[in-house]
């Protein structure tokens, strides 16, 4: 059985890359949140900003399994992960609207190519293209 200052050391150097795990889930969480930022200021389309809100979304995830795995050895309130969830739900929430609103503006186009004939592209190049000089 090791001794108590060996045993003390090694909980010790587990809560420290339990933090340095954390901190760096929560880095990854708050760049994609930036990456929305910015996005939602410059005014993306919705199918990019759908694209961005899964990678946050996945991101916050990660996090929030961290925190519940290592929260009695990194100290980890409950109600912090209570509030760090409840803030997961509605992103996730808004997330989904974005997403189907992508979604919806990709569909009059399916619709469109669901009705084309079977070689679409060759249909509408015969009849954009003309003759070439000499050919009538």
């Amino acid at each position: 059985m090791p001794s108590w200052p060996t045993f003390a050391a090694g909980i010790a150097a587990a809560a420290r890359r339990s933090v340095s795990k954390l901190l760096a889930d929560r880095d990854e969480t708050q760049k994609h949140g930036q990456a929305l930022q910015v996005a939602g200021k410059k005014k993306a389309p919705p199918d990019e900003v759908c694209k961005l809100f899964n990678a946050f979304l996945a991101a916050e995830g990660k996090m929030i399994k961290g925190l519940e795995e290592n929260s009695a050895l990194c100290g980890v309130p409950a109600d912090v992960i209570k509030r760090v969830k409840a803030g997961h739900s509605k992103a996730s929430q808004v997330g989904k609207q974005v997403c189907e609103v992508a979604g919806e503006r990709t569909r009059p186009l399916m619709k469109v190519l669901e009705r084309a004939p079977e070689q679409p592209c060759a249909a509408l190049w015969a009849r954009l293209s003309c003759p070439l000089e000499g050919e009538n």
